[in-house]
């Protein structure tokens, strides 16, 4: 029986690198941000690790590691202004191996009593409610438009014949009035009695008495 006894080295081919890459800051008497380093090697080839700034991040922050050497501590040097900061942070193992990694920050105006940053919460609350506003005006607006949609030919169904209405003042033996049309006047009036009309001048006698007022050319039966 063969017996197989394996040594295994780690390779230091892995750079620490910062953890969380991103925080958020106070733009005036901000507080250290702790960053922890991972490194996937194995020791030695880990901890206790180093830090530095580079690419003129040194001149706005300050960075300075824990006692262990297991974490970097990064704090504004001046009051920021209120925005977006790059930090270029270079880590290095027990073994000077090296990593660059950019850090984002953001910094904003924070409320004394909490030391967070000022409507932070209120932004995040209030922009659902927002959009759900927004939502009904839409939905309103598509409604008073379908409304009057469907309103707009009821109106020009009722509203149409009258425009074909007319009345001649004009009187005399023989006149036919051509613009009158009855035919409009027996829509919705199927309860009321029976409404004759005779168009043709031809079938009406002339009256004893040729009185143009006395002239009509249609005559109302009731039955």
């Amino acid at each position: 029986m063969l017996t197989v006894v394996l040594h295994l080295l780690d390779v230091n081919d892995n750079g620490p690198e910062p953890d969380p890459r991103m925080f958020t800051v106070c733009t005036y008497n901000a507080e250290a941000q702790m960053l922890n380093i991972i490194d996937l090697d194995r020791p030695p080839n880990t901890f206790p690790f180093r830090a530095e700034l580079t690419n003129e991040s040194a001149a706005t922050w300050d960075v300075h590691m824990n006692e262990k050497g297991t974490a970097a501590l990064l704090k504004p040097r001046i009051d920021l202004n209120e925005g977006y900061y790059h930090i270029y942070l270079r880590l290095f193992d027990n073994q000077n191996k090296e990593r660059l990694t950019v850090v984002n920050a953001t910094a904003c105006v924070c409320s004394r009593s909490t030391r967070r940053c000022a409507g932070k919460g209120d932004t995040a609350f209030g922009l659902p409610i927002i959009l759900a506003i927004l939502v009904s005006v839409k939905g309103l607006l598509t409604l008073l438009f379908f409304l009057w949609l469907v309103k707009k030919p009821l109106l020009l169904a009722v509203d149409g014949p009258r425009n074909n209405l007319c009345h001649n003042g004009k009187a005399g033996r023989g006149v036919d009035d051509q613009g009158y049309k009855l035919n409009h006047l027996h829509r919705r009036l199927d309860s009321r009695p029976e409404i004759l009309c005779n168009d043709d001048p031809t079938l009406m006698a002339a009256p004893p008495n040729d009185d143009p007022g006395e002239i009509s050319n249609c005559i109302y039966v009731n039955e």
